[in-house]
């Protein structure tokens, strides 16, 4: 008998134990999906895909380490230090849950319930562009050097248009290590003419950049907050180039497709992007760690109250530490803006704050970057190390900081920039890439009522619902018949039960006659 209970609590114990693994049908699969696929998938940048269950069991140590070791989801900016609009941090509990899976066996669950993969548009991400501009057929020459090249495109516009949302669409992405795209006020090139050793229009308004992972920039653009960058009638697009060392002889034709406001849109506040932060004279002394610091303005602080929404730290291969903060004048208040404690050559861009950031008058800002440059750097381009001095190549140095920034505006800084910035990456099957519905929560996060905008193109069966991250229905929202258009819901952060959920991530899911579109929602 004593056999027969002990065998029967050893049975017991295992299927509790089984049963607590994660699996990938019930938890792991949305987190792949949301936080992994969108480069893993084929034709993107990632080494292998991961859009199945197959894909990941095949990949599980590795995504293990990866997480565990902060290398993926490639997101580096510190966010004790500051918190940024979506961003792509795997949360410790959400680590725990993939270290889990692994070390359970990696169990499928039951595949029937497992959350269909994203489908990824092959060209733009966002759709319905106003205007495509390519650059001719380039061959790069980057031999034993970078290649930096420039070349000014004319949009033709005649009258003054505001750019919403922009898009670099890399020809090569084997080849394009970044691009830079400036609005040319001085019209300083010839048009479709091949400038080498370029870097930008010294008198350039900077719109934004290309980065490998990067994405579209979108700004913020809804009935509560419009901002854009004018562009003129006579205005050329600089597209600033840089393809690295060893890809000569690789052919590349990279475009960009820019959003306009309607020409009759009111209330569209002008954005500036610029380098503030700059420094061209230093050097890093072989077998040796320094720091270099810089700041904006040198002396006398600013001259008024700013907004600022992003910022992008840029150094090369020695650079491992940004830390890039505003200081009043008489050094009293200091303002966290960005901290990188391991800084990553190959995952760099811009990051948006998720709440903008007030600078007043007097305020300056100021930067610091590590550079590594001694033999236990891994990426040091020198062995044994050399001297290396700012310049243009990537064997050289940078210390450059930009930021998106306007006139500041009373409110500002109380604006909730991951509702402003929401911008579809992924669709599920089914979906019509040209008029693609969607939901956005806003506030998010928030601990009150979350007001949920949707859009339907079309007329049909329309669904909203609020599940955990185990894809489970928690409540429904609104479901009925509905013509095309924009609709708002509520939700109260209650349950079907009546009980107030706990803090926490979920997801809003808008169905449409069986398809939908997913994103997800934060209880704080």
């Amino acid at each position: 008998m004593k056999r027969i209970l002990l065998a029967t609590l050893l049975l017991v114990i295992y299927q509790l134990s089984k049963a607590q693994t994660p699996t990938w049908s019930g938890q792991v699969a949305n987190l792949i999906y949301n936080n992994c696929s969108s480069c893993h998938h084929t034709g993107n940048i990632g080494p292998f895909p991961l859009m199945s269950y197959n894909d990941a069991f095949s990949q599980r140590f590795g995504i293990k380490f990866a997480v565990q070791n902060g290398v993926m989801p490639p997101w580096h900016p510190d966010t004790t230090y500051q918190r940024y609009a979506h961003e792509r941090a795997l949360t410790a509990s959400e680590v725990q849950t993939i270290v889990d899976w692994v070390n359970g066996g990696a169990p499928e669950g039951t595949p029937s319930q497992s959350p269909p993969p994203p489908v990824f548009p092959t060209g733009a991400l966002l759709p319905n562009h106003d205007l495509q501009l390519r650059m001719p057929a380039y061959t790069s020459q980057a031999s034993t050097n970078d290649d930096y090249i420039c070349i000014s495109m004319d949009p033709g516009v005649t009258t003054t248009k505001r750019i919403k949302a922009f898009e670099v669409l890399p020809g090569n992405r084997e080849v394009v290590h970044h691009v830079l795209v400036y609005i040319d006020d001085a019209n300083t090139y010839p048009v479709g003419v091949i400038q080498n050793n370029c870097t930008g229009p010294t008198a350039g308004r900077l719109l934004g950049a290309y980065v490998p992972g990067g994405g579209p920039i979108v700004f913020p653009n809804s009935d509560v907050l419009k901002m854009g960058v004018t562009l003129n009638p006579g205005n050329k697009i600089v597209f600033a180039m840089h393809y690295p060392q060893g890809s000569v002889g690789m052919m590349d034709s990279t475009a960009v497709n820019l959003h306009f406001y309607p020409d009759n849109e009111t209330g569209v506040r002008d954005l500036l992007a610029q380098s503030l932060i700059q420094n061209w004279s230093f050097c890093i002394e072989p077998d040796s760690v320094q720091e270099v610091f810089t700041r904006f303005p040198p002396q006398l602080g600013i001259p008024g109250d700013y907004s600022v929404l992003s910022t992008f730290p840029h150094s090369h291969l020695l650079g491992k530490y940004w830390e890039v903060y505003a200081v009043s004048l008489n050094n009293q208040d200091t303002i966290p803006m960005i901290r990188i404690n391991n800084y990553d050559f190959d995952w760099q861009g811009f990051y948006f704050f998720k709440r903008i950031i007030k600078l007043s008058t007097g305020y300056r800002i100021e930067a610091k970057c590590r550079y590594d440059n001694t033999s236990n750097n891994p990426f040091n381009p020198n062995s044994p190390p050399l001297q290396v001095c700012d310049g243009l190549n990537t064997s050289d140095e940078m210390m450059l900081v930009y930021f998106h920034f306007l006139n500041y505006q009373a409110g500002d800084e109380l604006y909730d920039m991951d509702s402003l910035l929401q911008m579809p990456v992924s669709v599920r099957p089914g979906q019509d890439l040209n008029a693609q519905a969607r939901v956005t929560p806003y506030p998010n996060p928030s601990s009150g009522i979350q007001t949920l905008d949707y859009y339907i193109p079309r007329s049909g069966f329309v669904k909203i619902e609020i599940l955990d991250l185990q894809g489970r229905s928690l409540r429904h929202i609104w479901k009925g018949k509905q013509q095309p258009g924009q609709y708002h819901a509520k939700w109260d952060g209650r349950i079907e039960s009546g009980e107030m959920a706990s803090k926490g991530i979920y997801l809003v899911r808008l169905t449409v006659d069986e398809k939908t579109y997913t994103t997800r929602l934060v209880r704080e």
